[in-house]
Parts: C-alpha cells; structure tokens; sequence
C-alpha cells in the first residue's frame, strides 16, 4: 500500500496543494462602523472597505437642474385614439435625490406645439444606471390635470438620461398626452 506521499504526485503538485490549504480563510469576524465594513481573516489580518448597496454601487445623484429634449413620435387624446406626431419639446426639471429615490418639478418648457403643460410632479427611482419616474400634472393644472406619463430610461458613464415615455393612461376631458420617439437629459453643471 502507497502513503500519500509516495503516489505519482510530482513536488510541484505537493508544494501548490500546500500553499493552496495554508491560503487565509474568512471567518467574518465584523468589525463595523457608519462609514466602514471590517472582516478578520483566520490569520488575523483585517481588510477593510467602504459599504454598496445591492446592486454594490453607490446610487447615482440626479440633484439639480436638467435640459430635456424629447421628440416625441405619438399622442392620445380622450378619445383614445392614438395618432402620429412630430412633436418637439425642450423642458427644464429641477431634481432632488435621497439615495435611490427621486422627486422633481417642471420649471418651463419649450413646443412646437401651442400651451404645452408647465407644471408638471416628478416621483422616481434610480436602480443602478436604470431610471424610472413618473410625471403627474396636478389636480389644480390648468393642463391636463392628474394624466401624466411614464419615463423609463438609462443613464450612460457621461451622466446623459435616453429613455422613452408613455402615458399613463388614457387622459380625460381635453388633454393630449405625447409619447414614444426619444428623450434624452443632460445635468446642468457650473451655476
């Protein structure tokens, strides 16, 4: 009978193997503070390192003020039925972010088109680089009040939102809402 040692294994096989066992394993002692995590290796070391979130990222800031530009490619009316636009709009948005949620509201807008709404409500949430809110006009809006739409988007390593929207639901009384094409914002920086 062979022992261990006499089998057909080479000394380079026997030295990996004895590194590969003498190797530190985490036993994941914590050692824990508001801004830094801690573990204790079996050999004592400690390693240390700032906490993520799920997705183990910090959630993106959208605070501050945007330029959006949409082209939107469809509208709905009460009616229901959809019809095809060209329409362009170019909004400001001021955003406040906590974390992964978000609120905004519209500071002007831009048309082609004659009396666009102005005061839209924006509630949302950032997961990772996906972005997602809703656009509410209020009940006191004297454009379409309480229809709205619904953005769904990205935002790229340069801070820049491409996403598109669509409306919440059919409107009521004598509101358009318009959707599809594309949307893209950019963060404004330097004021």
């Amino acid at each position: 009978m062979k022992s261990f040692f006499s089998s057909r294994m080479s000394k380079l096989n026997v030295l990996m193997m004895a590194l590969t066992l003498s190797m530190p394993i985490l036993n994941f002692s914590l050692i824990a503070s508001a801004q830094k995590s801690c573990i204790t290796t079996l050999r004592g070391e400690v390693v240390c390192g700032n906490p993520t979130n799920q997705q183990g990222s910090i959630p993106i800031d959208l605070t501050g003020v945007w330029d959006f530009e949409s082209i939107y490619k469809k509208s709905v009316t009460s009616n229901g039925f959809i019809n095809n636009v060209t329409e362009h709009f170019e909004t400001v948005v001021e955003i406040n972010s906590t974390g992964d949620t978000f609120t905004g509201k519209g500071l002007g807008v831009k048309s082609n088109i004659n009396n666009p709404c102005l005061d839209p409500v924006i509630n949302g949430t950032v997961k990772g680089h996906e972005v997602n809110f809703t656009t509410i006009y209020p009940s006191s809006s004297s454009c379409c009040p309480n229809e709205g739409g619904i953005f769904t988007g990205q935002i790229d390593s340069q801070g820049v939102l491409r996403g598109k929207t669509k409306p919440i639901r059919i409107p009521h009384g004598n509101c358009t809402i318009y959707y599809g094409g594309a949307t893209t914002a950019t963060k404004r920086t330097g004021f």
